[in-house]
């Protein structure tokens, strides 16, 4: 019988297997547990007694880590993403480049945590990692507490939790040196997703050539990463103001789009018509509008960004029976966005 003496939270002892080493991922047994592996994560440990050589490490580990990544576990038990943040940005530097169940935890509750504070360019990094994590099997999702999951899949062209529209220039390059090496630490062969939030992110920092040389290079195999792509392509073409066969193209291809792509291509089509004459801003409002109907159920930040451009062009238009209803929708749902604030500022007396 092993001396070793572990008490888990939930009241369970574990004294028939000795602990031989301990890390940041937790405390390795000599065997796996009935039901279970062979490693305790620290959010699980209560309190233990182990060797004489490693109780040192296995109390320091304990100390630093299990009451951080319990609160981050019970925080996505009850869905409080907002509350993730604060804790989640603590532990990340020390997960990022880990490949365990705990470093998924880590990483995904840094992705949700940034969203919830309107952090949209700074959370492509940890979603990126999560998706190698559990495309390696080194996680499971399944294992993750409470009832959220990445919106994404073989069915999708990218994480519908993450558009890949960026509303600030600032942002986004300061986002690409972590995206770039969490790319780069992938397995091969790398998701074209990947390099093309890569690219997405590259165009609205302004770093057009790096972002031209990639989606060169981005073959775009699967159907929709090659939609992503095309659409992709005729915002290289906007943002270069240089427009061409991708951007001529793009409007007619939108019923055939996947819905997700659809969005991305509204919210193009807008920002290039909306630089025309009355008829085209009219088009373009439309165009916003749309991409707030189709981000209002997962991005409160991309669909407030479609209600306050479309706002912006009916206040040109003067059509202000529309402009009030559009101000009044982005007030009254989406006041704490970023793109709300600016509003509820300029209604200021």
């Amino acid at each position: 019988m092993a001396a070793d003496r572990i008490i888990l939270r939930n009241l369970e002892l574990v004294t028939d297997k000795a602990v031989l080493s301990v890390d940041e991922d937790g405390a390795r047994l000599d065997g796996k547990r009935p039901g279970g592996g062979d490693l305790l994560p620290w959010d699980e440990i209560e309190r233990g007694r182990v060797s004489e050589a490693l109780q040192p490490a296995f109390d320091k580990f304990l100390k630093e880590l299990g009451p951080s990544l319990y609160r981050l576990r019970q925080r996505l038990k009850i869905g409080d993403y907002d509350g993730l943040y604060e804790t989640a940005e603590k532990l990340y530097p020390r997960f990022s480049s880990r490949q365990s169940q705990t470093a998924y935890l880590v990483c995904q509750t840094t992705m949700w945590g940034r969203l919830a504070h309107g952090k949209r360019e700074a959370a492509v990094e940890p979603y990126l990692r999560c998706l190698e994590l559990l495309r390696s099997g080194n996680a499971k999702e399944s294992l993750l507490p409470g009832g959220r999951r990445l919106a994404a899949g073989p069915d999708t062209p990218y994480c519908l939790d993450l558009a890949p529209l960026w509303l600030d220039a600032a942002e986004a390059k300061q986002a690409l040196p972590g995206v770039q090496e969490a790319i780069q630490k992938m397995a091969a062969p790398r998701p074209d997703e990947a390099y093309l939030y890569y690219v997405s992110l590259a165009l609205a920092a302004g770093d057009v050539p790096p972002a031209q040389k990639v989606l060169a290079a981005v073959q775009g195999k699967d159907a929709l990463a090659a939609e992503l792509r095309e659409v992709l392509l005729a915002q290289q073409e906007i943002q270069t103001k240089t427009p061409g066969t991708n951007l001529a193209g793009l409007e007619s291809r939108l019923p055939k789009l996947h819905p997700a792509n659809r969005l991305l291509a509204h919210y193009w089509l807008g920002m290039w018509r909306s630089a025309g004459d009355q008829a085209a801003q009219r088009d373009a409002a439309l165009d916003f509008l749309t991409v707030a109907a189709l981000a209002e159920d997962r991005d409160s930040e991309l669909a407030a960004a479609g209600l306050y451009h479309a706002l912006q062009i009916l206040d040109k238009l003067k059509d202000t029976a529309a402009a009030t209803a559009v101000r009044r929708e982005l007030l009254a749902r989406y006041r704490e966005t970023a793109q709300g604030k600016r509003v509820a500022e300029m209604e200021r007396p």
